[in-house]
């Protein structure tokens, strides 16, 4: 398994908002049938924001980066494909120069936010009650963690 890293800037409003945006996707070799060589087995996002009100529990931050869209092939969970993909947001993260990364859960999906927390990521907020209440929407909680580099030399080798 090997991960394809798809680094590509966006535009944000203004020209001093123009930003990061990186895919990086999971590949596995598949069968010598197959007509491609790869398959893929998992993917996730990450980009550089300014957002207010996360910023707010980011002490000494002035940008960080969402992590977002995470999803790994049923056939190939619990294969620690999802961490791996963290721990390539986080190895970017230190590349970068980002002190923070942050994502969203649902706060019912014990299934990511297990994964998550495992991964060193700690709730910081939840989304206002008037917000799932009179809405409708399901309740997602802020999880954060610090990006640190001998952090990630000393868990990279406990995977």
């Amino acid at each position: 398994m090997h991960l394809l890293i798809n680094r590509r800037r966006y535009w944000q409003g203004s020209y001093t908002n123009l930003g990061t945006h990186l895919q990086t996707v999971a590949e596995s070799p598949s069968d010598a049938n197959s007509e491609s060589k790869t398959k893929l087995v998992g993917v996730v996002d990450v980009t550089a924001l300014r957002d207010e009100a996360v910023l707010q529990h980011l002490q000494g931050a002035d940008e960080y980066l969402y992590v977002s869209g995470l999803a790994v092939s049923k056939r190939f969970r619990r294969r620690k494909i999802g961490s791996c993909l963290l721990k390539a947001c986080e190895m970017l993260s230190v590349l970068w120069g980002f002190k923070y990364l942050v994502l969203r859960a649902y706060e019912d999906d014990l299934g990511a936010r297990t994964l998550y927390a495992n991964a060193g990521y700690r709730v910081v907020s939840r989304d206002p009650p008037w917000l799932t209440s009179w809405i409708g929407r399901r309740r997602r909680v802020l999880m954060i963690k610090q990006s640190n580099f001998l952090n990630l030399i000393n868990s990279t080798f406990q995977l």
